[in-house]
């Protein structure tokens, strides 16, 4: 349960179609940066059709299509910061998301989130970590590695905080064909707000400004949802202005994405390429995935223009996947030991804290590993790396002496930790010379950026450190909890329901082969 991969191979009618796709004379050139146009179509019609609704305000040179996810993450990224610039990220963040930033030497921002809110960011605290040199807030949803799914209110006000301060908000929607049809839309950002002409809208959730292109950036993968991550097929949803700049880094890096899996999925469908539900190989893992499950796509399918492709064909086995999928979390939630805490799941992903008193998720994971044969990711994996020294932070001439604050989601990381070594010893001459709000004595606890932290080390002697860099102050490290490193990423994207059965058997008998001191905290 460890990699975020589909456990079944594409459908029937996919693999046929690769097949004939790479038999088509001009499945061996290049095709645009951007991708094939009659997968771009394709694409917005479903968007239109079984995603965001038909009012969605998406058209053809609004996408374009990229070798993968995460090289529409890079080729967006580069086409809006520069070394040095800042990005936020949800902590925990998908790693890729991050390697990317520091390779590029752009400076990841991390937004703590915490499982008391099922691990939903706050957009107040997200407010708080915006600089002038912020160029974008990173959302994944359904998020990698948690599987928070973030609803759509939550998304809208992601969204005008953007806007309102000038930047992008990048939605890594990857996992978005996983969300129940009963929960859909996803979110409401590029449907128009009705004029005030217009009848009521049953919609609740709207943009706060129709024109989305100008802070909105969607990335989407084939790879989850059509079972072909080996054949690296991503899209990017945005302005036709910023996908202009975005073709130049994809001429760049990708030259065009691999042709046969476009190709394959904008072929024509024919009479006989319209899966039923029970088609596809993933819902027979999961006894409550009927086949006779209703699918909004089927009585569409039969009344389609000629426009129909091999893509639309595929949605009942999407759907199917997304049932089982969602049988398979509550399984899984059903069998899990009491002991271990769930405290989000949806897409591929559960989040899990283990039982183990002063245990991290590392110690624990590789045990499971080697000794209960389970194989599952820590949650460390998904955070940086962690310093053991902390600040107490000194309020205005030390007043707040004593309440300990924590930097960049508990710890203070490499960089800063060098720096408070070359600080020199300040503080006590600014704090008793300085005068109440003047020229920075101390540092309130507002959580928000300075230019001047008071701090004591850790042999309690108190020092001054400057640069914007050092910022973000939480009162609680991990909403309180003594030990943030026990959490634990579970996939159950490629198990079967069996195998969910015998890891959570498993789970519950390392508690006795381990020897370690077990907390018990269910809170289901």
């Amino acid at each position: 349960m460890s990699q975020g991969v589909p456990g079944t191979a594409p459908h029937p009618i996919l693999q046929k179609a690769l097949v004939e796709a790479a038999g088509l004379p001009h499945s061996y050139g290049y095709c645009p940066a951007e991708g094939e146009v009659k997968l771009r179509e394709g694409l917005v019609q479903e968007m239109k059709k079984h995603i965001y609704g038909k009012d969605v305000d998406v058209n053809t040179s609004d996408i374009a299509l990229t070798a993968g996810c995460n090289m529409a993450f890079v080729a967006s990224v580069m086409c809006l910061a520069d070394e040095g610039d800042e990005v936020v990220l949800p902590v925990p963040w998908y790693f890729n998301h991050q390697m990317t930033l520091s390779l590029l030497g752009i400076k990841t921002v991390p937004l703590p989130t915490f499982a008391s809110n099922g691990f939903l960011p706050s957009v107040e605290n997200c407010k708080s970590l915006l600089t002038e040199k912020t160029r974008a807030i990173v959302l994944v949803t359904p998020n990698n590695p948690t599987g928070a799914i973030y609803p759509p209110s939550l998304i809208s006000s992601f969204a005008a905080l953007a806007q309102s301060h000038g930047i992008a908000l990048i939605l890594d929607e990857t996992y978005r064909d996983f969300i129940l049809p009963s929960n859909l839309p996803p979110h409401t950002l590029f449907i128009p707000p009705p004029s005030s002409s217009s009848s009521p809208s049953t919609t609740t959730t709207t943009t706060t400004d129709p024109n989305w292109r100008s802070h909105i950036i969607s990335l989407y993968s084939f790879s989850k949802s059509y079972r072909i991550p080996g054949h690296r097929l991503g899209s990017i949803t945005a302005s036709p202005t910023f996908l202009h700049h975005v073709r130049k880094v994809l001429d760049t890096l990708q030259i065009c994405p691999a042709r046969v899996a476009q190709l394959a999925l904008s072929l024509p469908a024919s009479s006989s390429s319209s899966p039923s539900s029970s088609s596809s190989p993933s819902s027979s893992s999961s006894s409550s995935s009927s086949s006779s499950s209703p699918s909004p796509s089927s009585s569409s399918s039969s009344s389609s223009s000629s426009t129909h492709l091999i893509l639309h064909t595929l949605r009942p086995s999407i759907l199917s996947t997304s049932t089982s999928l969602s049988s398979r979390h509550a399984l899984f939630r059903s069998l899990l030991p009491k002991t271990w805490n769930l405290a989000s799941q949806g897409g591929y992903y559960a989040f899990v804290k283990h039982p183990f008193k002063g245990r991290s998720s590392q110690e624990v994971c590789r045990r499971l590993a080697g000794e209960m044969g389970v194989v599952v990711l820590p949650g460390s994996f998904f955070c940086e790396e962690k310093k053991t020294m902390r600040t107490e932070v000194l309020g205005e001439v030390g007043a707040k002496r004593g309440v300990m604050m924590t930097m960049r989601n508990g710890e203070i990381g490499e960089e800063e930790a060098e720096k408070i070594s070359r600080a020199t010893f300040e503080s006590r001459s600014r704090s008793s010379g300085g005068s109440g709000g003047g020229g920075g004595g101390g540092v309130s606890g507002t959580g928000r950026r300075t230019e001047v932290m008071d701090v004591a080390d850790d042999e309690g002697d108190e020092i001054t450190i400057t640069g914007k860099e050092l910022v973000e102050l939480t009162l609680t490290l991990e909403g309180g909890e003594e030990d943030p490193d026990r959490w634990v990423r579970f996939s159950v994207a490629n198990v079967d329901d069996e195998q969910v059965r015998e890891v959570c058997e498993r789970l519950k008998e390392s508690e006795e082969v381990f020897g370690w001191e077990v907390e018990g905290f269910d809170v289901r």
